[in-house]
């Protein structure tokens, strides 16, 4: 298993990429490392009188229909979270944000809370910086490809794979 964690001079965030499918099966789930550069690691930027911004993800990937691929992290302070992503090919798919602890409940196939804000059902991108700052924490953010929540795969016989970009970054209170 790989654990990358984004220790940056803020140290806000640490962030692990998960893939997984849409049955109950955890022999499925794999660590993988998240990050769209070889080195995988953060950034800090910002000028010198204000806040520093950190990127917690910023990945390009494709989840198979009938799965999901799961990015979870922790705020180790408050901080305000953007989110911006795109599927260049494929279907619509379903970006959810929430707790670690209701992504146990997503994973097995329970009822589960989520963040409207930082959520987008049946979706081909979004782009949502929310006002609120996000307390301290673990989080998790899912690209869904399955029937779990609100979209739908297409049922023509055929594996609807969707790939897709997703930046996530977060910015200090």
């Amino acid at each position: 298993m790989q654990r990358r964690t984004y220790l940056a001079g803020l140290g806000t965030v640490g962030a692990t990429a998960l893939a997984g499918c849409g049955s109950d099966d955890g022999d499925d789930t794999q660590n993988v490392a998240s990050g769209g550069s070889a080195s995988g690691g953060s950034s800090g930027s910002g000028d010198s009188g204000g806040s520093q911004s950190e990127t917690i993800v910023d990945d390009n990937d494709t989840v198979t229909e009938d799965h999901y691929r799961t990015y979870t992290f922790t705020l180790n302070q408050k901080a305000h979270l953007s989110l911006v992503t795109t599927v260049r090919t494929g279907p619509h798919v379903d970006f959810v944000f929430m707790t670690q602890d209701e992504l146990e409940h997503y994973e097995n196939n329970e009822r589960f809370r989520y963040d409207e804000e930082l959520s987008a059902m049946d979706s081909v991108g979004v782009n949502r910086s929310p006002d609120t700052p996000y307390a301290t924490g673990d989080y998790a953010l899912v690209v869904d490809n399955t029937d779990m929540t609100g979209v739908e795969p297409p049922t023509n016989g055929k594996d609807n794979a969707a790939t897709y970009d997703v930046k996530f970054t977060a910015q200090a209170d």
